[in-house]
């Protein structure tokens, strides 16, 4: 597999993308879409990043119910972060277990 950045919106696979998106394809689709212009060659790393982005940006549009179903516990702290603060938490120079603490105090319900 190998890991393009979209130059142009569309989809892929049946899920919608906008330019700058990070996609893993196969060797094929790559070569494919590079060559047409509509991708440049991208990065496992990059894409992985972008993964982290995009699940701190999903917590902000989930309700409480959801939020409350989340292993924060598994999350690196910056992840944590965004979490902590979808869930209404301010959140400063708080070490992780801090953190874990504030989350555990928050009635879901």
């Amino acid at each position: 597999m190998k890991y393009v950045k979209m130059n142009t919106d569309g989809s892929c696979r049946g899920q919608e993308y906008v330019p700058g998106t990070i996609l893993e394809v196969s060797d094929s689709l790559s070569d494919s879409m590079i060559l047409g212009g509509k991708a440049s060659p991208s990065t496992k790393e990059a894409f992985e990043a972008q993964k982290v982005i995009a699940d701190t940006k999903s917590y902000r549009k989930m309700t409480p119910a959801e939020l409350a179903k989340v292993d924060y516990k598994s999350l690196n702290k910056d992840p944590l972060i965004e979490y902590a603060k979808a869930c209404g938490l301010e959140i400063g120079s708080e070490t992780k277990d801090e953190i874990y603490l504030l989350i555990e105090a928050i009635d879901f319900d």
